[in-house]
C-alpha cells in the first residue's frame, strides 16, 4: 500500500478462529509459526497500550498544570 500514506506500511489480516480439527491437519511448524505470530501481535498491542496509556497520563498532567496556573479558562 504505497503512495499517500507517511511512515510505516501497516499490514491488516483478518484473523479468525481456527477450529481444533484444521489445527490438527496443520503439522507441528504450521501450528507453531501461528502461535508465534500471534504472540508478536499481543506484544505489539500491549506496547501501543502502554505507549497510549503514558500519553494520556502526560495529557492529564498539563492539563492539571494549566488548570493551576489559569483556573478561570
Amino acid at each position: 500500500m504505497k503512495g499517500s500514506m507517511a511512515g510505516p506500511q501497516h499490514r491488516e489480516k483478518n484473523m479468525r478462529l481456527i477450529s481444533k480439527a484444521d489445527l490438527l491437519k496443520r503439522t507441528f511448524r504450521e501450528v507453531a509459526g501461528m502461535k508465534e505470530e500471534i504472540r508478536k501481535e499481543i506484544a505489539v498491542c500491549d506496547r501501543r497500550r502502554r505507549t497510549a496509556h503514558a500519553a494520556l497520563a502526560n495529557i492529564r498532567t498539563v492539563q492539571g498544570q494549566r488548570r493551576i496556573m489559569r483556573p478561570n479558562l
